[in-house]
């Protein structure tokens, strides 16, 4: 527990952790009891900064999911069209093949 004077809305508003109502209520039923008030007040903060952090990760997954998506489909379109490329070679190549072979 720290030493001197312990206020735990002081804790979350610093770290712009905002508390429900129910959360507050909570703090005050609790007062300060000591060790077992503190050791609330942090995992209850700890919980709360772990909740926000894994939104913001979820967050950041589906954007980075939604530009691979854009990238898979842009290298979908160029590898069909380097096939189609390919195609449109071979069959030049089998085309100067006949002309070569049918030339007297």
């Amino acid at each position: 527990m720290p030493t001197g004077v312990y206020d735990p809305k002081i804790l979350f508003e610093t770290a712009g952790v905002p508390l429900t109502e129910q959360e507050n209520a909570l703090l005050g039923r609790i007062g300060h009891q000591g060790d077992v008030s503190y050791q609330i007040d942090v995992t209850l903060y700890s919980t709360k900064v772990l909740k926000e952090a894994l939104n913001e990760h979820a967050n950041a997954l589906i954007k980075a999911s939604d530009a691979s998506d854009r990238n898979a489909r842009s290298l979908t379109r160029a590898t069909w069209f380097l096939s189609v490329a390919t195609f449109a070679l071979v069959l030049a190549a089998i085309a100067q093949v006949v002309v070569i072979l049918v030339k007297p």
